[in-house]
């Protein structure tokens, strides 16, 4: 029998199986096995306010009495081995726990509170001392419980345990218990659950265990809490303000404070080693993270901040080595993003950045081997890119910095070896540029419509071999460039619309020229053709309106179509 075969069914007032049915049989509307030994549901709309449990019933399946709101009490059979009500609560008689260690048996008893009574009018509850584990879903669905008490003896709260309880605010866990275990879902979706201490004690909190607390504002895990991880602790607790978190924490999974949207500001323990997927995704309010000067936190997960439109400043500790894809994506007001001196962060993912509007400089640590697609797209208010003396920068992802609309000079450093297409384009106050010694091919659209561009500069570099297609396209203000010796190809409108490039020195080791290359620029007077051409592509020299001269030598065996149009 599937715990989840009859959920969910809040109108459903009577189950009726067939009397030949040889696995199943009901009585007095709810599903049992066949003999009446096994309890399998109660339906929503039991009128049974006393309900009974008979000398013979021995098994009570999970959520048996989740649904069932109209319970106020328990009673059992004096003769039933396995169950025990007492003041109308619904326990276990002792279970008996059998393990083997080096090939010795031993016995453990414990007592588990099985089912409260989802109608109780009592307001308050303290669970009795001698009781040991809270068994899953027992108070789910509570209606009128707003305070409940745990003794010191109990040392599990299974899955689900106070999930959903309509009107439970407060939860009070013995100080010096000995509760070491908080199932999945524990507290789900109890909507009134305003504040909770978590004991010393706790070792394991498994996943969701205060997922949809809509009204939960105060979360404080005890000094010496012993949970190393939590995952998706408070996804979609919307009220939560305050959030004390211990150090020995070390990992915090994928939507931990996702849509939290009341916190306002957290600090993490030094021990965190790992901001999870979707982190602060949607904490529309939070303005400030801390962190310790003795960080461990080595990486920043995708979407672990986006949306979080309120965050103007953040500093990322120098133990993070990975900011993950678009991790802090559509941070509209980010104005300040800050890297330590000894940062060792190595990769930053594609769109970590993107539509960080108010972001106004960037500085890149020394350590960044690779900067993602995308990295910084959207970011149209910076007026600073730097790099580092000692940058170990490698790759650069295309539309990497392609909304740096405001910058004026760039350098791109000697160790990049990579760039992806149109990372820098569409700049239009990028006035000088400086290209670094380890790139081989210049890629497509690297500076397109870089409409201010005046000055680029080479390093002393024989490695470059390739300015690839619309390179420099439409860089309008553009008015001489020195193509490095040991270039071999010109892109297909490499130059196109370069209206203001009145000078080109082409040297002989390029054998290539794309069709469109230098169309449209208007201002070359002559132009020299090495001998190391054979063909002039179709329209490579396209409305060149002031061509006066052109020297083209004997190893030119082909002319394309339209190529002084």
């Amino acid at each position: 029998f599937a715990y989840s075969a009859i959920s969910e069914c809040k109108n459903l007032a009577s189950i009726i199986v067939d009397s030949e049915n040889e696995v199943y049989e009901s009585i007095a509307g709810n599903l049992y096995y066949k003999g009446g030994n096994g309890l399998l549901k109660v339906v929503p709309l039991c009128p049974i306010k006393k309900f009974e449990i008979p000398a013979d019933l021995t098994y009570i399946e999970l959520g048996a009495f989740e649904d069932a709101i109209c319970i106020e009490e328990f009673s059992v059979s004096e003769d039933n081995e396995c169950f025990v009500s007492v003041n109308g609560v619904l326990y276990s008689k002792n279970v008996q726990d059998v393990t083997i260690d080096n090939g010795e048996l031993s016995y453990e008893e414990y007592t588990f509170l099985v089912q409260y009574p989802l109608g109780r009018a009592n307001e308050s509850f303290a669970v009795p001392e001698g009781t040991d584990i809270i068994h899953a879903n027992a108070f789910r669905n509570s209606q009128k419980l707003k305070t409940l008490i745990l003794s010191d003896s109990v040392t599990h709260v299974q899955g689900g345990a106070f999930a959903n309880s309509e009107s439970l605010e407060t939860v009070i866990f013995a100080e010096n218990g000995n509760l070491i275990f908080i199932g999945s879902s524990a507290f789900s979706e109890a909507k009134a659950l305003v504040s909770v201490t978590i004991p010393a004690s706790v070792e394991i909190m498994e996943d969701e265990p205060f997922y949809g607390c809509e009204k939960l504002e105060t979360v404080i895990f005890a000094e010496n809490c012993k949970i190393t991880g939590l995952e998706t602790p408070f996804f979609r607790c919307s009220s939560l303000k305050n959030v004390t978190l211990h150090e020995g924490l070390e990992y915090l999974g994928a939507w931990s404070f996702s849509e939290c949207t009341s916190l306002e500001s957290i600090t993490l323990p030094d021990s965190l080693t790992e901001i999870g997927e979707s982190f602060f995704d949607g904490c529309t309010n939070l303005k400030e993270v801390k962190f310790g000067k003795n960080s461990n936190l080595c990486q920043i997960d995708f979407w672990a901040f986006r949306n979080c439109v309120s965050l103007t400043s953040f500093t990322v500790p120098d133990s993070v080595t990975c900011i993950e894809y678009e991790a802090f994506d559509s941070c509209e007001n980010l104005k300040e993003l800050r890297f330590g001196e000894n940062s060792r962060l190595e990769y930053i993912g594609d769109g970590a950045f993107w539509n960080c509007e108010a972001l106004t400089a960037v500085s890149i640590p020394a350590e960044v081997k690779e900067i993602g697609a995308a990295a910084f797209r959207g970011c149209s208010n910076v007026t600073s890119l730097t790099f580092s003396e000692n940058s170990k920068l490698e790759s650069i992802g295309e539309d990497a910095f392609s909304s740096f609309y405001k910058i004026t000079s760039l350098i791109i450093p000697d160790s990049v070896t990579y760039i992806g297409s149109y990372a820098f384009a569409y700049l239009d106050n990028l006035t000088t540029v400086t290209i670094g010694s380890g790139l081989t091919e210049l890629p497509e659209g690297i500076f397109y419509s870089c409409d201010s561009l005046t000055e680029v500069i080479f390093a002393e570099n024989e490695a470059l071999t390739t300015i690839g297609c619309e390179a420099f396209s439409e860089c309008s203000a553009l008015e001489a460039i020195v193509i490095p010796r040991g270039v071999t190809t010109i892109g297909e409108s490499a130059f196109n619309d370069c209206i203001k490039l009145a000078y080109m020195d082409l040297p002989d080791t390029v054998t290539e020229i794309g069709s469109f290359a230098f169309s449209g620029c208007d201002s070359f007077l002559s132009i020299t053709i090495p001998d190391t051409i054979t063909e002039i592509a179709p329209y490579t020299f396209e409305d060149c309106s002031g061509l006066v001269e052109v020297l083209i030598p004997h190893t030119v065996k082909s002319i394309g179509e339209g190529a002084f149009l």
